[in-house]
């Protein structure tokens, strides 16, 4: 298993729509600012903000849904990858589990050492990181990949107890 590397692919599907749904509100709103015309008051920077927030955010899903090779890469050393929190060795991981967090299915990750995670981390990274499940210090997310939530905790765990 040394050199056995597995690379686990986006769901681009889902992804695409995903990043549609985000770009509905630009498709609403957008028609009723050309209307109203382009003049520069509070409320129509307001709402050109929030057009360009809409539009961005569903451009950069959808980049990532085309351009994104894999979603997480696993080998012997550990694992690593767009929706890996950090590169993680598998002597890290004390513990993986299936998580249901508000309607969200994750894999919760608890960790030897975590305040050498959190050290690791720059503080932008440790922003997005605060809303972890609780007993778990970092999670990877299900939602994009095309791999069922059962087939990936099995490789998950395939992967961390062969090679630990």
């Amino acid at each position: 298993m040394a050199d056995d590397v597995t690379r686990l692919p986006l769901n681009r599907v889902r992804l695409g729509f995903i990043a549609g749904g985000c770009f509905l509100p630009v498709l609403i709103l957008l028609p009723f600012v050309l209307a109203l015309g382009f003049e520069l008051s509070s409320e129509m920077l307001g709402l050109w903000g929030l057009i360009a927030v809409f539009a961005a955010l569903s451009f950069y899903i959808a980049g990532i849904a085309l351009f994104t090779p894999h979603g997480l890469r696993l080998d012997a050393y550990g694992m690593s990858g767009y929706y890996a929190p950090a590169p993680f060795k598998w002597s890290d991981i004390a513990e993986i589990e299936l998580v249901t967090s508000n309607k969200n299915k994750l894999i919760g990750l608890r960790l030897h050492d975590r305040d050498a995670y959190w050290d690791a981390l720059t503080p932008r990274q440790r922003l997005f990181r605060l809303g972890q499940p609780a007993p778990y210090h970092a999670s990877i997310p299900l939602a994009p990949f095309k791999a069922t939530e059962t087939e990936l905790l099995a490789l998950l765990r395939r992967y961390w107890w062969n090679n630990r």
